[in-house]
């Protein structure tokens, strides 16, 4: 059952549920920045004469046009488009989870962990997304660097949308780096090798099956 409530600003009449009714002053929240823009003594937010601006609603416009509901420089259009690309603080890192902790590093995926496990099962040094190349509005990193052989590894189960356009990008980029691609095929391979503890020998895709010692 609703009950029947006045919006303290412009008056009309609107349904609450019960267990709101009493924290419900307004009918929209339009309603409730217009009344605490007109008075901002009457809000949690005013303590000792002054206001948290932060939380207080301003009668003022964006550049853009747009009117700023909250204490802001610009709306939340034009605040989006100058933190993209290189202005976002998250340029240069991943944009995806954590998977498992290995050897103190945590990996993005357990194809990421199999493939550590080989190396070390083989004595081939390795580092773990190196560096970050730039890409122009994004960035690439590559899973692995083996420093004796100068190559680059990218481990992938699964492409996400845009991570294949970024290898594409990156090999075109910097084509004067090497780069290998490990994909779901050759990590079966690896596992069931690692639980046989056995080496593989020959192949066609031998390269990363050899030993730096």
């Amino acid at each position: 059952m609703s009950i029947l409530k006045q919006c303290q600003n412009c008056k009309e009449k609107f349904y609450i549920r019960p267990c709101l009714a009493k924290k419900r002053k307004y009918c929209s929240q339009q309603c409730y920045f217009d009344f605490i823009s007109k008075h901002p003594k009457q809000t949690p937010n005013y303590k000792h004469g002054n206001r948290r601006n932060n939380q207080i609603a301003r009668n003022k416009k964006c550049s853009c046009g747009k009117k700023i509901l909250y204490f802001s420089k610009r709306c939340h259009i034009r605040e989006n488009k100058r933190r993209t690309g290189k202005n976002s603080p998250r340029f240069g890192k991943s944009s995806h989870g954590k998977w498992e902790k290995y050897k103190g590093i945590w990996m993005r995926s357990s194809y990421e962990v199999i493939y550590a496990k080989w190396l070390d099962f083989l004595k081939i040094k390795w580092i773990y997304e190196p560096k970050a190349f730039d890409l122009g509005n994004s960035t690439y990193t590559p899973d692995f660097y083996l420093p004796k052989r100068k190559t680059y590894i990218e481990v992938k189960g699964w492409w996400r949308p845009d991570a294949k356009k970024k290898y594409k990008q990156f090999k075109k980029l910097y084509s004067n780096l090497r780069i290998l691609l490990i994909v779901s095929s050759d990590i079966k391979k690896i596992k069931s090798d690692l639980d046989k503890s056995k080496k593989r020998k020959g192949g066609k895709n031998n390269d990363y099956y050899l030993s730096d010692s």
